[in-house]
């Protein structure tokens, strides 16, 4: 089998030792440990694409190839400088640090201490600290601070203003947030902001008038220049309505009953390397598979998990009408553990021989955790209900297996049934622990599905309200602690 090659091994461990070093050293993106780790190849051509050389590290490139291989240098220096002098200017240059590599809870913290004395309103720190709360989705603070910079000349056509106008779209405020975008609304510019206008059209159940925005942009997007087209390509220079009619979306599937997006969204991906991820899995996990199935049931198999996660995940998130979700890892995952089912002895091949069986035992161990935690934007729901349908459909399709091999199914599944008894019974446990989006990479939240990002933050947000009120009915309000009457200090401003 393809991973009993020696050369599979050497090359793995290889690219793992370089990720693992530079993910450790970076310390921003724990989760990448544990894709390192669990899909080697996979993982680590992921990694390089998305971390390693992103624009951002090549950005950094240009002021020495040290800032790569060390990515926590220069913050570890102005970290010195602040204990050494906690002035004005560290503090802020320490802030900006934090917010360019993703430690964004440590920039606001800083931008807010230094909003003191002279610098009450000082344009830098306001704009960098919008910016901050748009990416941990702080609606509520953007919408308070804003009117402080909205009387400098230059906010009119900047990006902190589209910023401001998407808060207003999500704190209640329609009209105003409509007035804002079409103030920055303008031919052959503002791409951003026009991008948005659309979006919250659609929110607004506007759907015309979101297409004539998108249909604009695109006409406009033949008359620019290559590089224009290149710096502006992430705001609708390809038609929006085709991505809206496959996407998954929890409303669009249970009230307007259209279920072929179980199957579509299969067939979108976030972006190239979110692509280039599942496909190359799907070749590892799968050329095995299908040469002894054949293609038809290993079709049945893919196709079977795509559903089997979709399902999962529309369950979860039945209560979320905006929920959305692409791509083909719950057909993947589905791939990935038929063949563990099927084939007794495959062993995966990362620093060291891992069984099969074991492999897939922390796999779902690991997924049911990310389910319950929410500390990621990854659709981990759909993973497990993918893999436990391709696990069971290659089982229908060769009984034999069951008896073969029933030690590690049985070893698989006992977590599953644990996990989907207490989902049943104590559903209020998967809310347990959120904390959603808190370390979240900048340049990951970028991504589309931010609506779905903030109305799922809201509605743990409110579950651990629910629980500090029914803490104070039965044991009353001294028996909070501090942490909890924090939140409830917070949740009281936000709702006057």
């Amino acid at each position: 089998m393809f991973f009993y090659n020696p050369n599979f091994y050497y090359i793995t461990i290889a690219l793992q030792a370089i990720c693992a070093i530079h993910c450790i050293r970076k310390g921003t993106q724990n989760k990448w440990i544990w894709i390192i780790v669990f899909l080697p190849l996979v993982g680590c051509i992921a990694y390089i694409f998305t971390e390693m050389f992103s624009s951002r590290d090549m950005k950094q490139v240009q002021s020495g190839m040290g800032s790569l291989l060390n990515p926590t240098g220069r913050t570890r220096q102005l970290e010195a400088n602040l204990r050494f002098s906690d002035t004005f200017n560290n503090r802020v240059a320490l802030a900006d640090a934090y917010l360019d590599s993703g430690h964004t809870d440590k920039a606001i913290q800083l931008y807010e201490s230094s909003l003191t004395g002279l610098f009450t309103e000082h344009e830098h720190v306001l704009t960098r600290l919008i910016l901050a709360y748009y990416t941990v989705h702080r609606y509520d603070d953007i919408v308070r601070i804003a009117p402080k910079v909205a009387k400098l000349p230059q906010f009119n056509l900047s990006r902190t203003h589209t910023l401001y106008a998407i808060a207003l779209s999500y704190t209640g405020n329609p009209q105003q947030a409509e007035k804002e975008f079409l103030s920055l609304n303008g031919r052959f510019s503002q791409f951003e902001a026009r991008y948005q206008y659309g979006l919250f059209l659609q929110r607004e159940g506007r759907r015309e008038d979101a297409r004539q925005v998108f249909n604009r942009m695109v006409e406009e997007a033949s008359h620019l220049s290559g590089r224009e087209r290149r710096d502006n390509r992430a705001w609708g220079f390809k038609h929006k309505d085709f991505f809206e009619r496959y996407v998954f979306e929890v409303d669009k599937i249970l009230i307007n009953k259209d279920s072929k997006r179980l199957i579509s969204s299969g067939f979108l991906h976030m972006n190239w390397q979110h692509l280039v991820m599942n496909m190359i899995s799907l070749y590892v996990f799968g050329i095995e598979l299908e040469a002894y199935l054949g293609p038809l049931f290993y079709l049945l198999i893919y196709f079977s998990s795509l559903i089997g996660g979709g399902l999962l995940s529309l369950w979860l998130h039945k209560q979320e009408g905006d929920y959305r979700a692409i791509g083909a890892s719950g057909a993947v995952c589905g791939v990935m553990f038929a063949s563990i089912a099927l084939f007794r002895n495959m062993n995966i091949g990362f620093l060291f021989s891992l069984p099969g069986w074991l492999y897939g035992l922390l796999y779902v161990l690991y997924s049911i955790y990310a389910v319950q935690s929410r500390k990621d934007n990854i659709g981990h729901d759909a993973h497990l209900g993918g893999a436990l349908i391709g696990m069971l459909v290659a089982i229908l399709i060769r009984p034999a297996a069951l008896a073969e091999n029933y030690g590690p199914i049985l070893i698989i599944t006992i977590p599953c049934l644990v996990f989907f008894y207490v989902l049943i019974r104590r559903p209020s446990m998967m809310l347990l622990g959120v904390d959603y989006f808190k370390k979240q990479d900048i340049e990951h939240n970028k991504q589309y599905t931010i609506e779905d990002k903030y109305n799922t933050e809201r509605l743990s947000r409110q579950q651990q309200i629910d629980d500090i009120l029914e803490k104070i009915h039965k044991k009353g309000i001294k028996s909070l602690s501090r942490r909890e009457k924090e939140m409830l200090d917070e949740y009281s401003r936000s709702t006057r």
